[in-house]
Formats: C-alpha cells, structure tokens, sequence
C-alpha cells in the first residue's frame, strides 16, 4: 500500500501512514491519531544532532486479523526516536501510563521550579 500523502510503502494492515500519520486508502477509522514532535539536542559526544521524539496518540481501535478475527487495542501512545528520516527505536505506552508520565513530568517540573525559587 502507497500513502496517498507523502508516497511512501506501508505495510497492507497499517491504518495510518507511518510517516506522515495520513489515514490509509481502505481502513475505515473512527478517530484519527494525533502526533506532536519534539526537538532534541545532543547532550553527550554521542547523541544525534538530528534526533526527534515523536509522540502519537491513538483511540481505541479494532484491528481486523488476517484470519478474519479483529483484535481490540486500546488507547494507547506510541513513542518513537527518529533519527533523520527513519525510527531507530519505539514503545507504546498504554493510556493509564501516559498518565503516570505526565503526573512525573508535571512533579519533576513544579519540584525544579521550587528549588529555583528557593535561590
């Protein structure tokens, strides 16, 4: 399958480009997913100058199964690392996790905050 968007080859079960996030030709979807990008900087000799985290939101969706099956996934984020034009690693996160990394950044930040305005 060709996104009809950016061009690029997906696989035939894939409902969203994975590159630019357009919904697929033939999948029939609820709710698209949203995807925010963050810019990295090299902090270490060995980090990529280019690297990118892409966040990406997706509701519930039920997947059909080449069996003819359908497989319920549940709201979850996918997290990847992109490196120039290419993912060099990635994890989902279910949605009760997402929650617990957002109560960590939210903490971390107010915490770091508190201690510059103790100075």
């Amino acid at each position: 399958m060709i996104c009809p968007t950016c061009e690029s080859e997906q696989p035939d079960l894939h409902r969203y480009c994975y590159m630019c996030g357009e919904h697929l030709v033939g999948h029939v979807a609820p709710e698209r997913k949203t995807t925010q990008l963050f810019m990295g900087f090299p902090s270490r000799d060995n980090d990529a100058h280019d690297a990118v985290l892409r966040v990406s939101r997706y509701p519930d969706a039920v997947l059909p199964q080449p069996d003819g099956s359908v497989r319920l996934v549940r709201s979850h984020a996918r997290i990847s690392i992109w490196e120039v034009d290419r993912p060099v690693c990635a994890i989902s996160l279910s949605e009760g996790e997402v929650e617990r990394l957002i109560a960590y950044l939210e903490k971390s930040q107010m915490t770091g905050r508190a201690a510059r305005d103790t100075r």
